[in-house]
Protein backbone atom coordinates (compact mmCIF):
# COMPACT_ATOMS: atom_id res chain seq x y z
CA UNK A 1 0.00 0.00 0.00
CA UNK A 2 1.27 3.43 -0.89
CA UNK A 3 1.12 5.55 2.29
CA UNK A 4 3.10 8.48 0.94
CA UNK A 5 1.69 11.95 0.84
CA UNK A 6 0.03 13.14 -2.31
CA UNK A 7 2.30 15.28 -4.52
CA UNK A 8 -0.05 18.26 -4.28
CA UNK A 9 0.11 18.32 -0.51
CA UNK A 10 3.87 17.90 -0.48
CA UNK A 11 4.23 20.74 -2.96
CA UNK A 12 2.11 23.07 -0.82
CA UNK A 13 4.11 22.23 2.30
CA UNK A 14 7.39 22.74 0.48
CA UNK A 15 6.17 26.08 -0.88
CA UNK A 16 5.18 27.19 2.63
CA UNK A 17 8.60 26.22 3.98
CA UNK A 18 10.31 28.05 1.13
CA UNK A 19 8.29 31.16 1.90
CA UNK A 20 9.35 31.00 5.56
CA UNK A 21 13.02 30.61 4.59
CA UNK A 22 12.78 33.66 2.36
CA UNK A 23 11.11 35.70 5.11
CA UNK A 24 13.75 34.63 7.64
CA UNK A 25 16.60 35.51 5.27
CA UNK A 26 15.04 38.85 4.35
CA UNK A 27 14.43 39.72 7.99
CA UNK A 28 18.06 39.07 8.86
CA UNK A 29 19.46 41.02 5.89
CA UNK A 30 17.05 43.99 6.09
CA UNK A 31 17.69 44.22 9.82
CA UNK A 32 21.45 44.19 9.38
CA UNK A 33 21.83 46.51 6.39
CA UNK A 34 18.54 48.30 5.73
CA UNK A 35 16.18 48.16 2.78
CA UNK A 36 18.20 50.06 0.19
CA UNK A 37 21.43 48.14 0.75
CA UNK A 38 19.96 44.66 0.27
CA UNK A 39 19.21 43.04 -3.09
CA UNK A 40 16.75 40.30 -3.98
CA UNK A 41 19.68 38.22 -5.20
CA UNK A 42 21.38 38.52 -1.80
CA UNK A 43 18.19 37.43 -0.01
CA UNK A 44 17.71 34.54 -2.41
CA UNK A 45 21.26 33.34 -1.83
CA UNK A 46 20.80 33.49 1.96
CA UNK A 47 17.53 31.55 1.66
CA UNK A 48 19.04 28.94 -0.65
CA UNK A 49 16.72 29.72 -3.57
CA UNK A 50 16.86 31.43 -6.94
CA UNK A 51 15.91 35.12 -7.29
CA UNK A 52 12.88 34.22 -9.41
CA UNK A 53 11.58 32.14 -6.48
CA UNK A 54 11.58 35.24 -4.30
CA UNK A 55 9.73 37.12 -7.04
CA UNK A 56 7.23 34.26 -7.35
CA UNK A 57 6.34 34.38 -3.65
CA UNK A 58 6.43 38.15 -3.08
CA UNK A 59 6.37 39.87 -6.51
CA UNK A 60 8.89 42.55 -5.51
CA UNK A 61 11.47 43.52 -2.92
CA UNK A 62 9.11 46.19 -1.59
CA UNK A 63 6.30 43.70 -0.97
CA UNK A 64 8.77 41.28 0.61
CA UNK A 65 9.89 44.06 2.97
CA UNK A 66 6.27 44.79 3.86
CA UNK A 67 5.60 41.09 4.52
CA UNK A 68 8.62 40.87 6.82
CA UNK A 69 7.64 44.00 8.74
CA UNK A 70 4.11 42.74 9.30
CA UNK A 71 4.73 39.01 9.81
CA UNK A 72 4.91 39.15 13.61
CA UNK A 73 2.30 41.79 14.42
CA UNK A 74 -0.62 39.41 14.88
CA UNK A 75 1.59 36.96 16.78
CA UNK A 76 2.71 39.68 19.19
CA UNK A 77 -0.86 40.86 19.69
CA UNK A 78 -2.01 37.31 20.48
CA UNK A 79 0.86 36.94 22.97
CA UNK A 80 -0.10 40.22 24.64
CA UNK A 81 -3.77 39.21 24.83
CA UNK A 82 -2.82 36.04 26.67
CA UNK A 83 -0.57 37.97 29.05
CA UNK A 84 -3.30 40.50 29.85
CA UNK A 85 -5.89 38.04 31.11
CA UNK A 86 -6.96 39.04 34.62
CA UNK A 87 -5.14 42.38 34.55
CA UNK A 88 -7.02 45.09 36.45
CA UNK A 89 -4.76 48.16 36.36
CA UNK A 90 -2.81 50.07 33.74
CA UNK A 91 0.61 49.68 35.44
CA UNK A 92 0.02 45.92 35.65
CA UNK A 93 -0.91 45.94 31.98
CA UNK A 94 2.35 47.62 31.00
CA UNK A 95 4.41 45.28 33.19
CA UNK A 96 2.72 42.19 31.74
CA UNK A 97 3.23 43.46 28.19
CA UNK A 98 6.95 44.01 28.77
CA UNK A 99 7.35 40.72 30.60
CA UNK A 100 5.95 38.95 27.55
CA UNK A 101 7.32 40.99 24.67
CA UNK A 102 10.87 41.33 26.00
CA UNK A 103 11.67 37.67 25.36
CA UNK A 104 9.93 37.83 21.98
CA UNK A 105 12.03 40.84 20.98
CA UNK A 106 15.24 39.14 22.09
CA UNK A 107 14.41 36.09 19.97
CA UNK A 108 13.56 38.26 16.94
CA UNK A 109 16.26 40.90 17.07
CA UNK A 110 16.54 41.23 13.29
CA UNK A 111 12.87 42.20 13.14
CA UNK A 112 13.42 44.67 16.00
CA UNK A 113 16.33 46.21 14.06
CA UNK A 114 14.02 46.71 11.09
CA UNK A 115 11.39 48.37 13.29
CA UNK A 116 14.06 50.58 14.86
CA UNK A 117 15.29 51.64 11.42
CA UNK A 118 11.74 52.64 10.50
CA UNK A 119 11.32 54.53 13.79
CA UNK A 120 14.42 56.66 13.20
CA UNK A 121 13.36 57.53 9.67
CA UNK A 122 14.71 54.95 7.23
CA UNK A 123 13.19 55.68 3.85
CA UNK A 124 10.54 53.11 3.08
CA UNK A 125 9.89 51.59 -0.34
CA UNK A 126 7.51 53.66 -2.46
CA UNK A 127 3.91 52.72 -1.72
CA UNK A 128 4.77 50.96 1.56
CA UNK A 129 3.50 52.54 4.77
CA UNK A 130 3.95 51.14 8.27
CA UNK A 131 0.90 52.18 10.27
CA UNK A 132 1.94 52.81 13.87
CA UNK A 133 -1.60 53.84 14.84
CA UNK A 134 -2.84 50.25 14.67
CA UNK A 135 -0.98 49.46 17.90
CA UNK A 136 -2.69 52.36 19.66
CA UNK A 137 -6.06 51.21 18.31
CA UNK A 138 -5.32 47.64 19.38
CA UNK A 139 -4.50 48.69 22.94
CA UNK A 140 -7.44 51.08 23.20
CA UNK A 141 -9.88 48.45 21.94
CA UNK A 142 -8.52 45.58 24.03
CA UNK A 143 -7.79 47.47 27.23
CA UNK A 144 -10.10 50.44 27.90
CA UNK A 145 -8.49 50.90 31.32
CA UNK A 146 -5.42 52.24 29.50
CA UNK A 147 -7.40 55.25 28.31
CA UNK A 148 -9.09 55.64 31.68
CA UNK A 149 -5.71 55.95 33.40
CA UNK A 150 -5.20 59.48 32.12
CA UNK A 151 -1.94 58.53 30.39
CA UNK A 152 -1.23 59.46 26.77
CA UNK A 153 -1.30 55.96 25.32
CA UNK A 154 0.63 56.94 22.20
CA UNK A 155 3.45 58.31 24.34
CA UNK A 156 3.50 55.12 26.40
CA UNK A 157 3.78 53.01 23.24
CA UNK A 158 6.71 55.09 22.01
CA UNK A 159 8.38 54.84 25.43
CA UNK A 160 7.93 51.09 25.73
CA UNK A 161 9.11 50.47 22.16
CA UNK A 162 12.12 52.72 22.63
CA UNK A 163 13.23 51.10 25.88
CA UNK A 164 12.73 47.60 24.48
CA UNK A 165 14.61 48.44 21.29
CA UNK A 166 17.62 49.88 23.11
CA UNK A 167 17.89 47.06 25.62
CA UNK A 168 17.38 44.23 23.15
CA UNK A 169 19.77 45.60 20.52
CA UNK A 170 22.67 46.74 22.74
CA UNK A 171 24.68 43.57 22.11
CA UNK A 172 28.07 45.29 22.03
CA UNK A 173 27.41 47.09 25.30
CA UNK A 174 26.44 43.89 27.07
CA UNK A 175 29.50 42.12 25.71
CA UNK A 176 31.84 44.91 26.79
CA UNK A 177 30.29 45.54 30.22
CA UNK A 178 29.18 42.05 31.24
CA UNK A 179 31.24 39.77 29.03
CA UNK A 180 28.11 38.11 27.64
CA UNK A 181 24.97 38.79 25.62
CA UNK A 182 21.23 38.41 26.12
CA UNK A 183 21.57 34.81 25.00
CA UNK A 184 22.77 34.21 28.56
CA UNK A 185 19.65 33.41 30.68
CA UNK A 186 20.95 35.12 33.81
CA UNK A 187 21.77 38.39 32.06
CA UNK A 188 18.48 38.28 30.15
CA UNK A 189 16.52 37.97 33.39
CA UNK A 190 18.51 40.84 34.93
CA UNK A 191 17.92 43.13 31.96
CA UNK A 192 14.21 42.26 31.80
CA UNK A 193 13.77 43.14 35.47
CA UNK A 194 15.59 46.43 34.89
CA UNK A 195 13.45 47.30 31.84
CA UNK A 196 10.23 46.58 33.74
CA UNK A 197 11.36 48.80 36.63
CA UNK A 198 12.35 51.66 34.30
CA UNK A 199 9.11 51.62 32.31
CA UNK A 200 6.99 51.19 35.45
CA UNK A 201 8.59 54.29 36.94
CA UNK A 202 7.92 56.30 33.79
CA UNK A 203 4.31 55.13 33.50
CA UNK A 204 3.54 55.66 37.17
CA UNK A 205 4.93 59.18 37.09
CA UNK A 206 3.02 59.96 33.90
CA UNK A 207 -0.23 58.85 35.54
CA UNK A 208 0.20 61.17 38.52
CA UNK A 209 -1.87 64.37 38.45
CA UNK A 210 0.20 67.54 37.94
CA UNK A 211 1.29 69.21 41.16
CA UNK A 212 -0.28 72.52 42.03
Amino acid sequence: MNTGRRPGRRTREEAAQTRIRILDAAEERFGAAGYAAVSVREIAEAAGVQPYTVQHHFDSKALLYYAVMNRWNEVVQDVIRDAMKGITSFPEMVEAAIDTTFDFFVEHRSWVRMAARVAIGERLPEGIEIKENRWARFTEAEYPLAGASGVDLRMVLITVEGVLNVHTLASKHYKQLYGKTLDDPELRAQVKAHVKAVVAGIVNNAALPPST
